[in-house]
């Protein structure tokens, strides 16, 4: 009785990059926003995150609240909620973020661990 192993490799399959974007592709990269028309109109942004603190990016914030009953600052060691709302409607002053939202934002605050927002 004979026992042999035999050891074979083949090259690893490799797909070719046809360099077609899809369109769910195009709205998850947001592709489309630099040429986006601006809305003709005033609108309002509704952000529910862990708050928002006074900082001259969040100026134009113009309600805060929390349904756990807080002051509805940003209570998160990062400050998410006032990031996220910098990079929502952040204006062009020389400090911070520039927002890609162009009207004033209604923001909203979220109670711990991001529950009980309301607006």
């Amino acid at each position: 009785m004979a026992f042999g192993l035999v050891s074979a490799t083949a090259p690893p399959a490799v797909a070719e990059d046809d360099n077609v974007i899809t369109p769910q592709a195009e709205i998850a990269n947001m592709s489309f926003l630099p040429w986006a028309p601006l809305p003709s109109s005033i609108g309002a942004v509704c952000l529910v995150d862990s708050g928002v603190d006074e900082t001259p990016d969040t100026g134009a914030v113009v309600s805060r609240s929390a349904l756990d009953g807080g002051p509805g600052t940003d209570f998160s060691p990062i400050k998410h909620g006032t990031i996220m709302t910098q990079r929502m409607a952040g204006p062009v002053n020389g400090w911070g973020s520039v927002g890609v939202w162009p009207v004033g934002p209604d923001c909203v605050g979220a109670g711990e661990r991001g529950r009980g927002a309301g607006f």
